[in-house]
């Protein structure tokens, strides 16, 4: 996650998994060329194929949920937040009102890994009234290291600044 964009009236944070995106795409292709292998050479090896096959056909289902790109645009000339998700799944955008957010937070979560627990994070918004209210985290993965805090402080910042010139 990162500030993409970062202006009096625009700011844009990204979260773009592009090396998660790669490597399933390479394993894909691998699988992919295995199978094709298994089903020219024949005989009881088709057997073979079809698990490739099926092997590739998982790997690209996990692809569409896990190479996924989030975007939070802030806009303070119309007054407006967008939150945007994209894959080869589609596309979805989600938008408030500037004035109903509150704040950004981070969302910190345990995980448990081989070298004991970790804490990972991620960024959210909160609104405190209306039909949203709630916290809208800008992208589904949480995260390890201290990025989001980064981000949240200056998703705060900008707040801060847009609410001021208004």
């Amino acid at each position: 996650m990162k500030i993409k964009t970062s202006s009096h009236d625009l700011l844009i944070v990204e979260d773009n998994p592009w090396k998660w995106g790669a490597v399933l795409i390479m394993l894909v292709i691998g699988l992919l060329a295995g199978s094709f292998y298994f089903f020219r050479v024949g005989g009881l090896d088709i057997v073979g194929g079809v698990i490739f096959l099926i092997c590739a056909l998982s790997m690209m289902l996990i692809l569409g949920f896990v190479a996924r790109r989030f975007q939070g645009v802030f806009n303070a000339t119309d007054g407006w937040v967008e939150l945007r998700s994209k894959s080869i799944l589609g596309y979805r955008a989600v938008r408030h009102s500037l004035d109903e957010i509150d704040r950004a937070i981070v969302q910190t979560t345990k995980a448990v890994s081989d070298d004991g627990t970790k804490y990972v994070h991620r960024v959210a918004l909160v609104i405190s009234e209306g039909q949203s209210k709630g916290e809208h985290p800008i992208y589904e993965l949480h995260r390890e290291g201290p990025e989001a805090e980064t981000v949240a402080a200056q998703i705060n910042r900008w707040l801060d600044r847009a609410r001021s010139r208004t």
